[in-house]
């Protein structure tokens, strides 16, 4: 067996074997009973990375399979035990490290990145239709079923039991554990904990490169991990993306940030020329729903991190999902329900200040998601220019995810929301695990940061009318005051509508004529319309457009690795 030259081998049990690129990522399990891949912290005590595995975390992540390690440590791991269950795959609750499996007759093949099963001559890819249109349709929530045949999706904090020619799927992280409202603790009590925890995961994970690299947009959640990496002793450097047009430029507030904590800013501006209609911007992925921008951000990031010498990048991505950013109605809800109407006041008035809507507004807002809620959390479907049929067989079979069902007594309609606001995250975590083979870090969706955060009352992250309001309170004392009261965001909305204006011809050639439109899955005549000559379009319509032209690329992709080079393993 030939592996690639900068992989190596590691004999597990007499059927298991794994291959790895880095060996210090690979932690042995006692009496051949597995792996754990990844990097790994310990709850409690110095935020360090564990390099060699302790006897007894190790006796006790093979003796309570697996579930010590949901439990008693975190970080990006996937690990393989050897079970009297059968072999199982268990993927950390943060899904950092993204996990695949292909399952054939004896054989088990678990990879980070697809691709390698094609390289490795597993698989010709063969695009599977009904995934495809799901992937489309539900806008990138996570399934275990993919858009290529026989390509199957761990999900994170879930473990997969591979049992003879069976695969079962049991879920070893609920976020619905953490839902216990911290009652008994007040507003301060929890921003303190919120700044330790969030403080010690950010360090935990700078602690690891010399050299860092961080998106930031002058916003909370980017400034927040700057400015704990700054306290790191690294050499840290920001780098922010601007448009052409005013609400595309952050750069002012990025500056005051930059400044605050004494560290360079790169500034850098979105270029049409970084962006190719017939590359996907999530080629790596097992579906898409990628963003053609993102291709400029990508190259200038790329770039700036060649220029600094970065060895990772970081970003405040999932800030807004974790801290639950948002401007719905649905915390008054929850504060009904749990204290009646003696705590709704106080939140009739915050949201009343955080939305700008009267009191008779935000009060048929709440009631209105409180009746919803009986009827399960329903996903948000993408329908933009597909077929009626096309929708049809992409909305066949449940929509659902195993965290949108909350155990009773605990279903409350804004905290359901925000446990559907962390799995939509989970999907911008795939597709930025790395860029140019630099890794990119995502530390606010750490494990220990994610399950405080579900214990914090929905209400509470609206207090004074602000949104994460527990978070910018954490954080008041480190942050410029601009930033903690920084109520706008920024938006790349002008580049993208660049990037219609200027390839309109080519993104009309390749959606009619491409694999999509072929397949019934388009609705022509409503695309035709929209593309001709002189019509008006909305934003909306844009993002759609480009998310099928980016999607097409995908398919051609996949399409293009069938006579691919191949691998021997």
């Amino acid at each position: 067996m030939t592996l690639p030259s900068n992989m190596t081998s590691h004999s597990i049990a007499p059927n298991m074997l794994v291959a790895v690129n880095d060996g210090q990522f690979l932690h042995r399990l006692p009496e051949n009973a597995g792996v754990v891949i990844g990097t790994l912290f310990h709850r409690h005590g110095s935020p360090q990375a564990i390099r060699e595995l302790p006897i007894s975390d190790a006796d006790s992540i093979v003796a309570s399979s697996g579930r010590h390690l949901v439990d008693r440590l975190w970080g990006s791991y996937a690990a393989l035990l050897s079970t009297k269950e059968g072999h199982l795959l268990l993927r950390d609750p943060s899904g950092m490290l993204t996990c695949y499996y292909l399952a054939l007759d004896e054989l088990v093949v678990v990879v980070s990145d697809p691709s390698l099963l094609v390289a490795a001559g597993f698989i010709e890819p063969e695009i599977d239709s009904k995934g495809l249109l799901r992937a489309l349709v539900l806008a990138g929530l996570p399934e275990e079923r993919t858009a290529l045949v026989g390509v199957n999706y761990v999900l994170a904090g879930s473990c997969a039991i591979f049992g003879g020619k069976t695969v079962s799927t049991v879920m070893k992280w609920n976020p619905w554990e953490y839902v216990a409202n911290r009652q008994n603790r007040g507003y301060e009590e929890m921003s303190e904990d919120l700044h330790r925890i969030t403080s010690n995961c950010v360090s935990a994970w700078g602690g690891r490169h010399h050299n860092i690299l961080i998106g930031v947009s002058g916003g909370l959640d980017s400034s927040i991990v700057a400015e704990l990496l700054s306290r790191r002793g690294i050499n840290l450097s920001c780098m922010t993306m601007k448009t052409n047009d005013p609400l595309g430029d952050e750069s002012r507030f990025c500056k005051i940030f930059s400044d605050h904590i004494g560290v360079p800013l790169h500034e850098r501006k979105y270029n049409i020329r970084d962006i190719d209609l017939g590359r996907s911007s999530v080629e790596h992925m097992a579906k898409p729903f990628g963003r053609l921008d993102s291709m400029a951000y990508d190259a200038a990031i790329i770039e700036t991190a060649d220029q600094v010498g970065a060895e990772a990048i970081f970003s405040g991505n999932g800030g807004d999902n974790v801290f639950y950013m948002s401007h719905s109605a649905r915390p008054l809800a929850d504060r009904y329900i749990s204290e009646g109407l003696a705590g709704a006041w106080a939140t009739l008035k915050d949201l009343s200040s955080l939305t700008g809507a009267n009191a008779i507004q935000v009060v048929r807002h709440a009631f209105a998601a409180w009746r919803k809620f009986g009827q399960g959390y329903a996903w948000q479907v993408e329908r933009g220019f597909l077929s009626s049929s096309a929708l049809s067989d992409g909305l066949g079979g449940s929509v659902d995810h195993p965290w949108l069902a909350p155990p009773a007594g605990l279903g409350l309609p804004g905290r359901v929301a925000h446990v559907a606001m962390l799995i939509r995250m989970q999907y911008s975590i795939d597709a930025y695990r790395e860029r140019g083979g630099i890794p990119f870090m995502h530390p606010l969706a750490s494990q220990p940061v994610v399950e405080y955060c579900l214990g914090i009352p929905t209400w509470h992250q609206c207090n004074g009318g602000r949104d994460r309001a527990v978070a910018r309170h954490a954080f008041v004392r480190q942050l410029p005051a601009e930033v903690i009261n920084r109520r706008t965001k920024g938006s790349p909305q002008g580049f993208i509508f660049d990037i219609y204006k200027y390839f309109r011809t080519e993104i009309t050639d390749r959606l009619l004529g491409g694999f999509l439109a072929g397949s019934g899955f388009l609705d022509r005549a409503e695309l035709e319309a929209t593309l001709c000559r002189g019509a008006s379009i909305s934003a909306v319509d844009v993002m759609h457009i480009l998310l099928l032209v980016d999607a097409e690329a995908w398919v051609s992709s996949w399409q293009s690795k069938k006579r691919g080079n191949k691998i021997n393993i």
